[in-house]
C-alpha cells in the first residue's frame, strides 16, 4: 500500500510546486488554460506520465498560490513510479483548491505493482495540506472493485465500494445489490457479507478482517466461479 500512497503524491503534486518536465508534440495557450496534445509526457522525481492530451486550468481569479491548479489528464492515461508501480485509466482530474484527485476508467482504472492489483471504475483521493505537506486521508473506489494482494497476505476481494484509510490502515469493503467477497488464501478465510472491514491493530500490527450484515463464513459456489473467474 505505500507504492499506492507514494503515487496518489506523486500525482497532486503535478499542480504544485514540484520541479516537473512536461513535453507534448503541439502547445496551445489561449490565456485561460494550456492545452497540449499528442505524446503528453510528464515527468518528476517521483515518476512519468503518458497520456494523449493534457489541459492546465489557469486560477483567473487568483485565489490560489498555483497559477494552474486544475489539471486533466485524458485518453491512454499511464502512471509509471520510480519505485515501481504502474496505474491506467482513461481520465485524470486533479483538483489543488479542493485537495482531490479523480480517476475514471474505461471500462476501469487499473493499478498494479509486486504487491497485487487494483481495479474499479471510479476512484477518488482526498487529501490534507498542513505546513505544505499534502497527506492521502482517504481513497474511495467504486463500480466493480477488484482487489488482490500478494505481499504478507494472499488475498482476494469483489466488491461495489471500497473506502481505505491510510492513516488507521483500514480498509471498508461494501455492497449493495451485489455481496462482498472476500477470500485469505494463506489463513483460509471465506466471508461473504453486505460489508467487511480490514483494518490493523495500531499496537501489534496485525491485521484483522470481520463481516457486518448477514455474514457467511464459507463461500457459496456461484461466489468461488465468481473469484476465480476474475483473478485466475
Amino acid at each position: 500500500m505505500k507504492k499506492i500512497l507514494y503515487f496518489l503524491l506523486f500525482s497532486l503534486s503535478l499542480c504544485a510546486h514540484e520541479k516537473t518536465y512536461v513535453e507534448s508534440d503541439e502547445a496551445h495557450y489561449d490565456g485561460a488554460k494550456i492545452i497540449l496534445e499528442g505524446n503528453v509526457f510528464v515527468k518528476n522525481g517521483m515518476g512519468t506520465i503518458h497520456a494523449d492530451k493534457a489541459t492546465l486550468i489557469r486560477d483567473e481569479t487568483g485565489q490560489t498560490s498555483i497559477d494552474f491548479p486544475w489539471v486533466e489528464l485524458s485518453d491512454h492515461v499511464i502512471l509509471t513510479l520510480t519505485e515501481g508501480g504502474y496505474l491506467s485509466c482513461a481520465f485524470l482530474f486533479l483538483d489543488h483548491p479542493q485537495l482531490t484527485a479523480h480517476f475514471q476508467g474505461a471500462p476501469l482504472v487499473t493499478y498494479i505493482d509486486t504487491c497485487g492489483e487494483v481495479s474499479a471504475e471510479h476512484v477518488q483521493i482526498d487529501y490534507i495540506q498542513k505546513e505544505q505537506k499534502v497527506t492521502p486521508v482517504k481513497i474511495t473506489l467504486t463500480g466493480s472493485v477488484c482487489l488482490s494482494r500478494m505481499d504478507e497476505n494472499e488475498q482476494y476481494a469483489l466488491a461495489e465500494k471500497v473506502e481505505y484509510f491510510p492513516e488507521h490502515e483500514r480498509m471498508i469493503f461494501t455492497g449493495t445489490k451485489e455481496r462482498v467477497l472476500f477470500f485469505d488464501k494463506k489463513r483460509d478465510i471465506q466471508l461473504s457479507a453486505f460489508s467487511v472491514i480490514a483494518e490493523k491493530n495500531p499496537e501489534t500490527k496485525r491485521e484483522s478482517v470481520r463481516g457486518v450484515g448477514d455474514v457467511r463464513f464459507v463461500l457459496g459456489q456461484e461466489e468461488l466461479i465468481q473469484l476465480k473467474e476474475r483473478f485466475h
